[in-house]
Parts: C-alpha cells; sequence; structure tokens
C-alpha cells in the first residue's frame, strides 16, 4: 500500500488551502469594513437622535412660553375668577393632604 499521496492530489489540497487563507483574508477585511460601517451609521444616528431631541426641547419651550402668556393673559381678563380657581385649588388640596 502506498502512503504517499501522488501529485495531482498535493496540488490539489495546496490549492484548497490558499482558497481557504484567501477567503479567511476576505473574510477579515469585510469584518473589519461592517465594524466601520456600524460605527458609521451610530455616530449618524446618535447625532440625529440629539438633533430631534434639540428640536423637541425648543418646541416644548417655545408651547410652555406660549401656554404661560396665554394664563396671563386670562388671568388680566378675568381676575376674581382667577383667584376664585386658585382659592377652590387650594381648598382641594388641603382636604386631601388632610387624610
Amino acid at each position: 500500500m502506498n502512503t504517499t499521496a501522488d501529485p495531482q492530489s498535493k496540488r490539489a489540497a495546496n490549492q484548497t488551502k490558499s482558497g481557504l487563507a484567501s477567503d479567511y483574508d476576505d473574510l477579515k477585511q469585510d469584518i473589519s469594513q461592517l465594524r466601520a460601517d456600524l460605527r458609521a451609521l451610530f455616530e449618524d444616528a446618535t447625532g440625529y437622535a440629539g438633533l430631534r431631541a434639540k428640536d423637541i426641547a425648543e418646541d416644548a419651550g417655545e408651547r410652555f412660553g406660549d401656554v404661560r402668556e396665554e394664563a396671563t393673559e386670562r388671568v388680566k381678563a378675568h381676575p376674581l375668577t382667577a383667584v376664585g380657581i386658585a382659592f377652590g385649588a387650594g381648598l382641594l388640596i388641603a382636604l386631601l393632604s388632610r387624610k
């Protein structure tokens, strides 16, 4: 029985080995590129979320200012009603806090 492989089998094994090494190197490069792409995507998403949060905060601030202004105008237009509502709210809170 001959234990040595024939030259054609050796050549095929070497080609398979070099092909696997090449595929492994390509895979490492692809993973590295994927990491870079994911990092860039995450940075873009983080930046967008920060800008969106800033816009929401600005809108909320503007709305709060508008509501405060409207409340001030209504109190000036109906001062006795405002005092009555404030008294009633205070009384309700006092009654609820006693229990």
